[in-house]
Parts: C-alpha cells; sequence; structure tokens
C-alpha cells in the first residue's frame, strides 16, 4: 500500500534519532554515563517516528478503502451487491491505488517545502563554518603583519644603528 509524502519528515527524524542513538552508544561504549535528557529525547524522537509512520499508513488506509470505494461505485460502475466479487475487491484496490498517488501528487509541495528548509539549514551551516575559516584566517593574518611590522621595526633599528656607526667612522 503507497503511503503519502510524509517520507521526507520521517526521514529527517530517523536521521536525527541515528546521530542520536548513535552519540548515546558511543557514551556507553566510553563508559560515561547516559543523562535522562538525553534518554528522552531518543525517546521523543522514536515515538514521533511511530506517529508519523502510524498516521502515513491510517491516510493511505483511508484513501483506499473510503475514497476508492467511492469512486469505484461512481465511476467504474460497482455495485454493492457485488462488492465482495474479486473483480471488483480489484477495481477497489486499483481506485484506491490511485487516489494515494493523486493525494501523493498534491503532498509533493510539502516534501519539496521540507528539503528546501533542509537545504536552507545547510547553506547556513555551511556559511557560518566558512565565516568562521575566514575569520580565523584573519586573525592568523593580523597575527603574522604585527610580526612583520615588528621585524621591519627592528630591521630599520639595526639598518639605522649601522648608519649611525658608519657615518662616525667606526668610533
Amino acid at each position: 500500500m503507497p503511503r503519502f509524502s510524509s517520507s521526507v519528515e520521517i526521514e529527517s527524524c530517523e536521521d536525527e534519532y541515528k546521530k542520536v542513538s548513535g552519540y548515546i552508544t558511543k557514551k556507553m561504549a566510553d563508559g560515561k554515563e547516559v543523562d535522562e535528557p538525553e534518554v528522552k529525547h531518543s525517546n521523543e524522537l522514536r515515538d514521533d517516528i511511530w506517529r508519523q509512520r502510524t498516521q502515513s499508513f491510517l491516510t493511505s488506509a483511508l484513501l483506499y478503502v473510503v475514497l476508492g470505494g467511492a469512486s469505484a461505485v461512481l465511476f467504474v460502475g460497482l455495485e454493492i451487491q457485488n462488492i465482495l466479487d474479486p473483480t471488483s475487491i480489484t477495481k477497489l484496490l486499483a481506485a484506491g491505488a490511485l487516489w494515494t498517488t493523486f493525494y501523493s501528487f498534491l503532498d509533493v509541495k510539502k516534501t519539496s517545502a521540507a528539503l528546501e528548509s533542509k537545504k536552507e539549514g545547510l547553506d547556513k551551516e555551511i556559511l557560518a563554518k566558512a565565516e568562521e575559516v575566514t575569520n580565523g584566517l584573519t586573525e592568523k593574518l593580523e597575527e603574522e603583519k604585527a610580526k612583520v611590522i615588528e621585524i621591519a621595526g627592528k630591521y630599520n633599528a639595526v639598518v639605522e644603528e649601522f648608519m649611525k656607526l658608519k657615518d662616525s667612522g667606526g668610533k
């Protein structure tokens, strides 16, 4: 049975759940204590995934049964008396599949928005890292510039002292 397109939301929760679970597993392997908020967050993510999958399944099932049955009766010419006939059941399932597919196409916009939001988040993260690197390089450049100025000052002082000694004839 096809499910409607909440798969992006489910995948997002699954990705976060994998990260949190991996972190907790690593912490346990290192012999560190796992804090209650970490376990609670992991459990909430697991529950969210289950809830979204259940909602997706129930919505698909509803579309199969109600809309599929109604469209089969109206458009396929199915008579209520023949509802248990294998041919009629096939027609109901086909009509239900058409409705869930139609609903999935309507939900593409929601999926697209979720992907765009994820992309924007990654873009912001990359930009922040690039700015951090740039700031670090700028600081290093300023430090090196200050060192060059200091060395140039010392060099000028040595040259000036040399010139004084040269002018005085080495006295």
